[in-house]
């Protein structure tokens, strides 16, 4: 930035993961919100074969263009017409005071983009490098809460390879440590709910494990818990964290909130606040409070729960969290009275603060 111009503000979005869509509807509602006057406005595009794109300036195209229509066509990777130019990490960068992180996924929230950001020495929104690696990481999460006294599901891991040596021995010792199901299997360090199942009886396990080694070498079996399902968004500003309100989700007779009603908002509901007692409610938003602390996020994180006889076992923690209009931690926004514009550009305030230390 030269003396005396605006701060330069890069959204980066997109990306190689099976969350491409999620992040580039986070990336147009953040867009919409930033405080455009007050910022240049510099839009990072990678396509889904990791190509690095620019666009400057973005508005122009927005105000002429659907939505619906820029999404296409950037999951076809169809760049044609968007009036992007083809760059590369360096060049997308350059000049860049702070980053407006809006990737999901893995290489956007698994701490590689973090570990790049920190490399360039360009400030960020959202979490750092060791906290975003361990919310991926179902299970290294999972038994950190667990030494911390967190309520946490009976979980077994099964890596692939050992699994390939002796199948028959992984299926003995899952069945004796879980030995009645339903049971949930789900990869072990993929978000949205990718890959996630539901298996109720104990001849579908070993099919379902395989199914789910296509898509991750790392699995987790969980014992299936019936209760409430609460998720929790955690606000942090200048070192004071908040919680925000937590939601109930109202998922009918599905077993699992799973990615398909994650993005279909007609196949479930939240309600605010959670049928529970005020005790239970604010129970769990310490618990999301103390997690966002424990593995060392920043800035906001959204912790899931399912409630167990008035117990919030923890399911995992999201160190980004999806921010489209309709996502859950823009819901817990909207019932705690936080309005959206707020939020964003109090997240590039607190980055830019970053920067400053850093002058």
């Amino acid at each position: 930035m030269n003396k005396g111009s605006k701060f330069e503000i890069a959204v980066i979005m997109g990306g190689k993961s099976g969350e491409h869509a999620a992040s580039l509807y986070t990336a147009n509602n953040v867009l919409e919100y930033i405080h455009k006057k007050q910022y240049h406005i510099r839009v990072v595009f990678i396509s889904q074969k990791g190509q690095w794109y620019v666009e400057r300036p973005f508005y122009a195209y927005l105000e002429n263009n659907l939505l619906d229509n820029y999404l296409i066509k950037s999951l076809l990777t169809d760049l044609s017409d968007l009036k992007y130019k083809k760059s590369n990490i360096v060049r997308a960068l350059a000049g860049v005071d702070v980053v407006f992180n809006a990737l999901h996924g893995g290489d956007g929230e698994d701490g590689k983009i973090q570990g790049l950001f920190e490399y360039l020495k360009i400030p960020y929104t959202g979490s750092g490098v060791l906290a975003c690696a361990l919310s991926m990481d179902k299970l290294l999460s999972r038994n950190i809460f667990r030494d911390e006294g967190f309520f946490v599901p009976k979980t077994i891991a099964i890596n692939e390879i050992n699994y390939r040596q002796d199948v028959g021995g992984v299926f003995k010792k899952l069945i004796e440590l879980l030995p009645s199901g339903p049971w949930v299997i789900k990869p072990r360090s993929l978000g949205s709910s990718i890959g996630v199942r539901f298996v109720e009886k104990s001849k579908h396990l070993l099919p379902v494990i395989e199914e789910t080694f296509k898509i991750e070498n790392n699995v987790l079996v969980e014992e299936y818990l019936y209760g409430i399902e609460i998720t929790c968004g955690v606000f942090e500003e200048k070192g004071n964290t908040i919680a925000l309100m937590p939601l109930e989700i109202v998922r009918g007779e599905r077993r699992l909130f799973d990615g398909e009603m994650k993005y279909n908002k007609s196949l479930y509901e939240t309600i605010a606040p959670p049928n529970l007692s005020n005790n239970i409610i604010e129970l769990v938003k310490n618990f999301a409070v103390a997690a966002h602390r424990l593995l060392g996020c920043r800035m906001y994180s959204r912790s899931d729960f399912i409630i167990v006889n008035n117990k919030p076992f923890i399911l995992e923690v999201n160190a980004l969290p999806g921010l489209s209009p309709n996502s859950l931690y823009s819901r817990s926004l909207k019932v705690s009275n936080f309005p959206f514009a707020e939020f964003v550009n109090r997240l590039i305030n607190e980055a830019m603060d970053k920067r400053r230390e850093r002058m």
